[in-house]
């Protein structure tokens, strides 16, 4: 599982229609060319992989609805991001032009709240009585992370 985040206009769509090979044939997320988002919420893709390490296999990649927007709050972009990291395997975080401290600061932000949340689910899965909550071999286990920056006006 694929996951790609990042602010609203960032160009995640258009990124994820690349990385299935969809840019071209309109089969992929929905681009949007306004001031509207055009993804709420989580939406997904399955992909057959024709090469790699497992021809044949199923790649789920995850678009999702870009943070900052002016109607959603930082608990909803906290969900977001939550959802997305727990899901998948390589989290990809998608910005324009550059990465300044404001950026950096909202991931850690995201991150946090997203690992809160997932130790909140462990202990209510394994209970406090003593039980392990979680795997000490791998204890709060994120994907991968990629920062993608795009260089386009938009």
């Amino acid at each position: 599982v694929i996951a790609v985040v990042g602010p609203f206009h960032s160009g995640k769509s258009h990124l994820l229609n690349r990385l299935m090979g969809m840019h071209t044939s309109g089969k992929g997320f929905r681009l949007g060319y306004t001031v509207e988002p055009t993804t709420k919420g989580v939406w997904m893709h399955l992909v057959r992989q024709h090469s790699g390490a497992q021809p044949g296999s199923l790649v789920a990649f995850l678009d999702t609805e870009g943070f900052a927007a002016s109607d959603t709050s930082s608990d909803y972009d906290a969900k977001i991001f939550a959802l997305a990291a727990l899901l998948s395997q390589h989290l990809v975080y998608n910005s324009v032009r550059i990465i300044d401290s404001a950026a950096v600061d909202y991931l850690e932000l995201l991150a946090r709240r997203a690992r809160l949340f997932q130790t909140k689910a462990a202990f209510a899965l394994h209970g406090t009585a003593g039980e392990a909550p979680m795997d000490p071999a791998n204890p709060l286990a994120f994907p991968h992370l990629t920062w993608v920056v795009e260089d386009f006006f938009q």
